[in-house]
């Protein structure tokens, strides 16, 4: 099995991408139309705020400036944004995440009944 090389060029910026074990895929939408032509035409970029440390992503056209959603800052450090790989391992890590969230909603759940019973049981 080979590997996908996925590339971006955008807004001053080239970066590429290689994803080994993943053929010759080619990013397309569902209808089968390259997403190529709508990564150059909506670049969305993740940000580090200098000044109040939070991270964001925002949306940049032409030479537009961003600014900290936070603080209104523009001294702004722009990161890298890895594309999203689905494999067997990824889809077992949200699954393992996914029964931690239900097993702790339902230990929630089960007290918070548990509770209400209670204080029925004192009243009534």
């Amino acid at each position: 099995m080979g590997s996908a090389k996925l590339r971006y060029e955008g807004a001053g910026v080239k970066v590429s991408w290689t994803i080994p074990g993943a053929g010759s895929c080619v990013p397309v939408f569902r209808d089968g139309t390259s997403v190529t032509p709508y990564l150059r035409a909506m670049p969305i970029y993740e940000f580090t705020c200098e000044d109040c440390g939070l991270d964001f992503e925002r949306l940049v056209l032409g030479r537009t400036r961003p600014s900290c959603p936070g603080c209104e800052s523009t001294r702004l450090e722009r990161r890298l944004s890895l594309p999203r790989v689905k494999s067997s391992s990824t889809h077992d890590m949200a699954m393992r995440a996914a029964k931690r969230r239900d097993a702790t909603q339902a230990r929630d759940r089960m007290h918070e009944r548990i509770r209400y019973e209670e204080s029925h049981d004192r009243h009534g």
